[in-house]
């Protein structure tokens, strides 16, 4: 059994080593003439560089001594090999040479070389010189932003500058600012940028500061104004809002920011609400002293009625939530009052309902928050008999004298049966009166 396994791995050992041996390959690459260090026909890739200067190089190859094309090998080269290959600089040429089998092509090996020409152009991107306002600045290599410092009266100033090498060159819109293109100076600070492109293409840039000295803002705009518990577009060039909130929001806070860091803000970061309108006002007063008002008027919207209905035990009226003052036609010495209200937080009191004469005031206290509503129902019992004919919410409650709650309820069937009785009598008498009688009305007749 041994034997067979280590006659089966010699068997494939071998089959492997021969199919290596029947791999195409080349003895050696060439370049200029010169074979290329550590080749190796195994080893598939090179990378090289050559001189800056080097325009092109000669390839070529050898083959094995028992080997010829095309009898044994076909050989396919990317660029051609013909004649010189050349080179750009600053880039990579890369050259293949494929050997296939010439009686079996999927045999092949493929030799890779990579041949690298650096950019023989200048990476000089540094400025020589640099004035601004007639002022030459001191330049350092390894410095690229630089800070200068003008009279507060500057409105424009000119930039003039020149490259270290003749071959660079300034960005378009990015090079000397003189005439026409002198740079305006707006505000403390102006910035601007020189762009400097070396010859291969590399750009360095310089940032350039201007500074006034003593200078004061006239910057008396907001960069942002919120209000935390209200959404709304803020714009500093509008200065004058309109906004609405539910009555439930009683105080606002909030946060305004000016545009320019040496401005002021008055303000109050918290302001309470009433109904109806607030006018709240931010001031922003620049560094050079000048101001700018900003307006919120907030609309709190109003609480509306609290109170939807207020009914009194055994008397009818009309209630009315926007009516305060009502007369109330009863005997009784106390009432039982009944109240609806519209809101959760809201709370009712009745007040100085005991003992009641005439002339007494009965007072219902609604309350939500911070407000009081009060509704006021006078008693009356000068005309208990009779509802008052003013119209005016009045209502007829009991019997003069504090009579029976069951006459009270059935008074009328009480009448309407009165009523009947007085009829039915009379239509009795007029029956059975004397036949004379009835003959004396027809002589009148």
């Amino acid at each position: 059994m041994k034997k067979i396994i280590l006659a089966c791995i010699f068997l494939i050992c071998f089959t492997i080593n021969v199919k290596a041996l029947d791999e195409p390959y080349l003895e050696e690459i060439k370049i200029d003439d010169v074979v290329i260090k550590d080749f190796s026909k195994d080893k598939t890739t090179y990378n090289l560089e050559v001189a800056k200067t080097k325009e092109s190089v000669k390839v070529s190859y050898t083959l094995p001594d028992n080997k010829k094309v095309p009898d044994d090998y076909t050989i396919k080269t990317t660029p051609s090999i013909t004649g010189e290959v050349p080179l750009k600089a600053g880039e990579v040429t890369k050259i293949t040479i494929t050997l296939s089998d010439a009686h079996e092509s999927s045999k092949q090996t493929t030799y890779t070389i990579n041949i690298k020409r650096p950019n023989n152009q200048s990476s000089n991107n540094l400025l020589k010189t640099l004035t601004v306002d007639s002022r030459r600045v001191t330049l350092l290599e390894d410095e690229t932003e630089y800070e200068i410092h003008v009279e507060n009266s500057k409105k424009k100033i000119e930039v003039t500058a020149t490259p270290q090498d003749l071959n660079a060159k300034f960005v378009t819109g990015y090079g000397e600012r003189v005439g026409n293109n002198a740079i305006t100076l707006n505000g403390e600070k102006t910035n601007f940028e020189i762009k400097v492109m070396a010859e291969n293409g590399k750009i360095r840039t310089y940032k350039i500061t201007i500074i006034k000295t003593d200078y004061k803002s006239n910057d008396n705009k907001l960069k942002s104004l919120k209000i935390n518990e209200i959404n709304f577009n803020f714009k500093s060039n509008i200065y004058e809002y309109n906004l609405e909130v539910e009555n439930e929001i009683e105080k606002v806070t909030l946060e305004a920011v000016p545009n320019y860091d040496r401005a002021t803000v008055e303000y109050e970061p918290s302001y309470q609400l009433t109904e109806g309108i607030n006018n709240i006002v931010v001031k922003v007063k620049a560094e050079d002293g000048t101001e700018q008002e900003y307006k919120i008027n907030i609309t709190r919207k109003s609480l509306g009625v609290l109170v939807s209905n207020i009914r009194i035990d055994d008397i009818v009226f009309d209630f009315d939530p926007n009516k305060y003052e009502y007369e109330i036609l009863t005997s009784k010495d106390t009432l039982n009052f009944h109240v609806t209200l519209n809101k959760k937080t809201a709370t009712s009191k009745i007040l100085n309902n005991t003992n009641l004469k005439n002339g007494s005031v009965v007072r219902i206290l609604v309350q939500d928050n911070d407000k009081e509503i009060y509704y006021n129902f006078k008693i009356s019992n000068k005309d208990i008999s009779t509802t008052s004919s003013n119209n005016s919410n009045i209502l007829t409650t009991d019997i003069a004298g504090g009579g029976s709650k069951f006459f009270q309820k059935y008074e009328m069937l009480i009448g309407f049966a009165s009523l009947g009785i007085g009829t039915l009598g009379l239509l009795i008498a007029i029956l059975t009166r004397p036949k004379k009688d009835k003959e004396e009305d027809e002589i009148i007749k």
